[in-house]
């Protein structure tokens, strides 16, 4: 019987059936020709095998997940999508000859599939919840200027989320021109002015805590007879690249017995350098001060360690930007809301300080130039934290006391425009009143005790009334409110940071979209690789995607 494939084969060759067509095909099939041609065919592989298989079976969904988590762990580990060119290949030659994860797909599976799958997560949160705010900053790479977004709500059984995107009330910035228009949010064309304009509701606007603290320090430090910020900085630029300078420093600090230390520097734009910088030089004061007195050096620095009061000026600096740099510590954190981010306690502290001046005479110019230090603290604080007052309505909210109506009352009248009408107010007389039965003295003290921070707190109450099957949707209402407002722009900060990281030239060049991908993953995702890929195993919609051909025509 002739099959189909030899009569295919058949007609490639010239066959004479003038005089008998069955013989004459029976004579070619016997030739030695058409045995060899069906040789070839058998020994050749089908065109098929070349093509994707989109159907997702039980092989191709492990896969998907392991190219999937690969393409993550690169984005998680802030590797370049280059690095796979060579990982897949080992992964090929070692584990799975399958995987062909190249850069190519790998940004395309973060670009098209993970950055989609964080903005829909996005998305459902946000229709969820009944308030978020925003923080924005902006920031040049060469020539482009890059302007990040941040979103953050609070969800009832996670807690505070800050992901990348008549709900928005809220606005956090550093405290720019360009974005409040001064410490009198004056002014037309600032973005708060702008936003407040083209939003139904009234938006909350929540300057940076940690700019403030940090500015405060470094105008203060302009009333003392020394320029602090620029003797720090001469003194590491002159040791930083120059080795004979750093041996010979080193030879002082053995006559005196003092352990060499590398000197630190200060950036203006750097929260917390001045006083590891300021600290640095006083562990090292004593060799610094024998170097640069027997040492040809620049004026201002001999001029300084000559001065038999310049280490009594660091001391006094250093004690202070202490005071500043444990604030910003504490209030920097992704999740410290603008409640929790008070300059009360510093303003206190400050004035405290300035009450202990000494009244020998000797100390009467120190005293004047110290008193005129803390009043410059002060005053710029007061005038940059004004459009803060309100907020600390809200105080309650931290939960470090026991909790009054007429607290509650009082915080929501002052912003009722941006609360809007959600609140039902005899449910909330309610809702406050298993509020105070859960606020017992003892977990109050427990809680102060262990520094339980906020979110935690009003999470630990939302289960417990959760479990015992009784909504408190007022309450929850009020703490979206309240902990979406952040207290610094902190943690958009560290996304410039981030960006900084990846967006190198010799790591990888990439487009504007390709960035925006991967911050978006890496913000919005918090799995562990291993979770990661645990998480892809059984999402079935994200596995079709990964393993399909259509994620590259989007």
């Amino acid at each position: 019987m002739i099959t189909r494939l030899q009569l295919i084969i058949v007609a490639i060759f010239e066959v004479d059936i003038s005089n008998s067509c069955r013989g004459s095909i029976k004579n070619y099939l016997a030739k030695k020709k058409h045995t060899l041609a069906l040789n070839a065919v058998s020994s050749s592989g089908k065109v098929t095998k070349f093509f994707k298989d989109n159907t997702l079976s039980s092989e191709n969904v492990l896969i998907a997940a392991k190219e999937g988590t690969f393409a993550y762990q690169t984005i998680n580990h802030m590797q370049s999508f280059r690095s796979l060119d060579c990982t897949s290949k080992l992964i090929a030659t070692l584990f799975e000859p399958k995987c062909t994860l190249g850069r190519t797909q790998s940004e395309v599976i973060v670009k098209n599939v993970f950055a989609k799958e964080a903005q829909s997560r996005l998305n459902n949160a946000l229709q969820k919840n009944n308030y978020f705010s925003v923080m924005v900053d902006s920031s040049n790479h060469r020539e482009i200027k890059v302007v990040p977004l941040l979103v953050r709500y609070i969800d009832s059984d996670k807690g505070i989320q800050i992901p990348i995107v008549s709900k928005y009330i809220g606005l956090s910035a550093d405290n720019t021109n360009t974005n409040f228009g001064g410490p009198n949010r004056q002014g037309k064309n600032n973005l708060f002015k702008k936003l407040t304009h083209s939003c139904s509701t009234s938006i909350v606007g929540v300057g940076c805590v940690v700019h403030i603290l940090n500015n405060c320090i470094q105008n203060s430090t302009d009333v003392l007879p020394f320029d602090i910020e620029v003797i720090v900085v001469k003194i590491y630029k002159y040791f930083y690249i120059y080795t004979v300078r750093v041996s010979t420093l080193k030879t002082f600090c053995d006559s005196v017995e003092v352990e060499y230390k590398k000197m630190l520097s200060f950036s203006k734009t750097r929260f917390l350098s001045l006083m590891p910088a300021v600290e640095r030089i006083l562990q090292m004061f004593e060799p610094l001060k024998v170097y640069f007195e027997s040492t040809e050096c620049p004026t201002i620095l001999k001029e300084f360690f000559e001065n038999p009061v310049g280490e009594v000026w660091f001391w006094f600096i250093h004690n202070n930007s202490l005071l500043f740099h444990q604030a910003i510590l504490k209030i920097e954190g992704d999740k410290i809301s603008a409640t929790e981010a008070s300059l009360d306690k510093v303003k206190a502290s400050l004035s405290k300080l300035q009450s202990l001046n000494p009244n020998e005479d000797v100390y009467d110019q120190f005293s004047l130039k110290a008193e005129k230090f803390y009043s410059s603290c002060i005053n710029y604080l007061n005038k940059w934290s004004t459009n803060m007052n309100n907020i600390k309505l809200f105080s309650w909210i931290c939960l470090h006391d026991l909790v009054t109506w007429n607290q509650i009352t009082t915080s929501c009248e002052t912003f009722k425009n941006s609360l809007g009408t959600n609140l039902n107010e005899d449910q909330l007389f309610d809702e406050i009143g298993h509020l105070k039965l859960y606020l017992t003295k003892e977990k109050l003290t427990d809680w102060n005790k262990n520094n339980i921070s906020t979110e935690d707190r009003w999470l630990e109450f939302f289960r417990f009334m959760k479990g015992k099957l009784v909504p408190v949707p007022n309450l929850e209402k009020l703490c979206e409110f309240v902990l979406c407002l952040p207290g610094t722009s902190a943690p958009i900060e560290r996304l410039f940071s981030h960006i900084n990281k990846y967006w190198t030239s010799e790591k990888s060049q990439l487009e504007i979209s390709s960035l925006k991908s991967i911050m978006q993953v890496y913000t919005n995702f918090d799995e562990s690789c291993h979770k990661m890929f645990n998480m892809l195993k059984m999402d079935q919609k994200i596995l079709k995607e990964i393993h399909g051909s259509q994620k590259y025509l989007k």
